[in-house]
């Protein structure tokens, strides 16, 4: 998912000034900036900061916070802490509506808890995936069936998803070029109102339709 995205090649350490480098990324970090399309509610961005392995060392482990400083300046955006069994990251999602991230390059800032603190680049090329259109589904005994007209563009490197916001979350990758999937024994109950989505990624970022629908 990187193609696209450039990381500079120093790291500068603010408290020392010397420019160090890693062979295994900036302390085993990775920077993304992704275009953001929700279909209902405006086109906005996504900045992550993942460890590049969630085995071994990553300094994300040892990090009070984390920002990004847009191309044009302007206040810097916080990231918020994501970790899970199988995930490590700092992840933040922009307001809907907000419009999607400009070209150029980002300015990423990890805050130590050692008082310490360092920046990395990353450059980006604006980009985006359009909508999965004609988003339908309907219910075949206890499976979930989607139906949708897939974006007119499709890039080669995409994945689709469909998604299930049930009692409890649920979701099948499809192929992206695909009109129509199932989510098998759904977890949904008689008579509740749930919403259902059709997610396409590529490399540069993601857009989502969601519908709602009553079980």
């Amino acid at each position: 998912m990187m193609s696209r995205f450039v990381i500079a090649m120093t790291l500068l350490l603010i408290i020392s000034c010397n420019e160090v480098h890693y062979d295994d990324g900036f302390y085993g970090l990775s920077g993304e900036i992704w275009s953001e399309r929700l279909c209902m509610g405006g086109d906005s961005y996504e900045f992550k900061v993942n460890c590049s392995s969630e085995d071994g060392d990553c300094l994300l482990v040892d990090a009070m916070g984390v920002t990004v400083l847009f191309p044009d300046g302007g206040e810097p955006v916080s990231l918020r802490k994501e970790f899970t069994e199988d995930m490590r990251r700092y992840a933040v999602h922009g307001p809907p509506g907000s419009g999607f991230p400009p070209s150029g390059n980002y300015q990423f800032t990890v805050f130590l808890d050692t008082d310490e603190e360092f920046s990395f680049f990353v450059e980006y090329e604006r980009d985006y995936i359009d909508c999965a259109g004609n988003v339908s589904v309907q219910r075949c005994g206890n499976d979930l069936q989607f139906f949708w007209a897939p974006p007119s563009r499709v890039p080669d490197d995409a994945w689709a998803v469909i998604i299930v916001y049930g009692d409890e979350k649920a979701d099948s990758d499809v192929d992206p070029n695909h009109r129509s999937g199932t989510i098998h024994d759904a977890p949904l109950t008689d008579g509740q109102s749930y919403a259902a989505a059709v997610a396409y990624y590529f490399d540069a970022g993601w857009s989502k339709t969601t519908v709602e629908f009553v079980w």
